[in-house]
C-alpha cells in the first residue's frame, strides 16, 4: 500500500485519475483522491487495500469487492454503504450455512446447497436469527454479535427500506421518525447526506472488519 495522500493505492489505482463522462458530458466522476480531506482519503485507500485482501482470501465477494472498490474510488458513499451492508448480510448467511454443514453433516461440503435451500424457504430466517444461532454456538464473539445488532438496526435496516420510504412495522427494528428525519420529503437529500459524510466511512470500516475477521473461520468450513 502507499499510504502518501495524493498517490493511488490499490487494485483501482490505474483509473482513479480518469475522467468519467456518463451519458452527459457535464457529467463527471472525481478520483476520492481530490474530493475529501486528507484522513478520509487515507481511511479509504485503507479501505480499497483491505478489501484486495479479502478478494483475495475469497472469491465468493469478488463482484461484490469490486463494486465496492469502485463506489470507494469515486466518493459514491451512499453506494458504497449499500454495497458494503448488502455483502455483510451475505457474510454472515454465509457463516450460518457454514456452521450447519459443519454441525449436522460433519463438514460435508456437498450438502451446502441442501443448507441453503433449507434457509431460503424457512420463511423464519432473519438476520438477527441467524446472529443468535452464531452466538449460541460461540461462532462469532459476544460484542461483535452486539454491534452487529445494532448495525442492523441502525444502518443496515434504514438503507434497505428508507431510501425507497418503505417504512418498517416493528418498532423493535427501527423508529419510524428515523425513517422520516433523515428520508422524508424535502429535508431528505440534505439530511442523507449530513448522514453519509459523518457515518459513511466507519459504516464501510465496520463491514470490512468483521468479514476480514471472520473469513479465515469461514474458509476453513469450506477447506479454502
Amino acid at each position: 500500500m502507499q499510504s502518501l495522500v495524493g498517490q493511488p493505492v490499490g487494485a483501482y489505482a490505474f483509473y482513479l485519475e480518469a475522467k468519467i463522462h456518463v451519458k452527459r458530458p457535464h457529467i463527471k466522476l472525481r478520483s476520492y483522491l481530490h474530493s475529501f480531506e486528507p484522513k478520509q482519503v487515507i481511511a479509504i485507500s485503507a479501505l480499497i487495500d483491505d478489501l484486495d485482501d479479502i478478494r483475495n482470501q475469497h472469491s465468493g465477494y469478488r463482484l461484490y469487492v469490486y463494486e465496492l472498490q469502485g463506489c470507494l474510488s469515486y466518493g459514491l458513499l451512499l453506494a458504497a454503504v449499500s454495497v458494503s451492508t448488502g455483502m455483510l448480510e451475505l457474510f454472515i448467511r454465509d457463516m450460518c450455512i457454514a456452521y450447519r454443514v459443519a454441525s449436522l453433516h460433519g463438514g460435508d461440503m456437498s450438502m451446502r446447497g441442501r443448507i441453503e435451500r433449507e434457509i431460503e424457504k424457512d420463511p423464519t430466517i432473519s438476520f438477527q436469527k441467524m446472529l443468535k444461532e452464531l452466538e449460541l454456538f460461540a461462532v462469532v464473539d459476544f460484542k461483535d454479535i452486539k454491534d452487529l445488532t445494532n448495525f442492523y438496526s441502525q444502518t443496515r435496516v434504514p438503507f434497505a427500506h428508507a431510501l425507497v420510504l418503505r417504512m418498517t412495522s416493528s418498532p423493535s427494528e427501527i423508529d419510524d421518525d428515523f425513517f422520516l428525519d433523515y428520508f422524508g420529503g424535502e429535508a431528505r437529500g440534505h439530511n442523507l447526506e449530513d448522514r453519509l459524510e459523518q457515518r459513511a466511512i466507519k459504516d464501510v470500516q465496520f463491514t470490512v472488519r468483521i468479514i476480514q475477521k471472520y473469513l479465515p473461520w469461514l474458509n476453513r468450513r469450506y477447506n479454502l
